[in-house]
């Protein structure tokens, strides 16, 4: 592990990485540290359809938390760091 907290390689444990544009603009907004209701809101999403969409996002990158998920975004360039 680095002290990042990633695997030696940002791929390692994410099996099929194909976020939508949807899901991309909910994990730019999770790693600027938006709450759930705030990305709905901006997004114009019902609050339950944005969980759902943070829960696959969560699941196809392999994390659990906010800061691991943004690391990871950040290491597989789908973000800016």
């Amino acid at each position: 592990m680095s002290t990042l907290g990633l695997s030696a390689h940002p791929l390692e444990g994410v099996t099929e990485l194909l976020l939508s544009t949807r899901q991309e603009n909910i994990l730019y907004r999770i790693s600027i540290g938006r709450k759930r209701a705030k990305i709905a809101d901006e997004l114009g999403y019902s609050v339950s359809a944005l969980v759902t969409d943070s829960m696959r996002i969560y699941d196809q990158m392999s994390e659990s938390d906010r800061h691991s998920l943004t690391v990871r975004a950040i290491a597989l360039g789908l973000i800016k760091g």
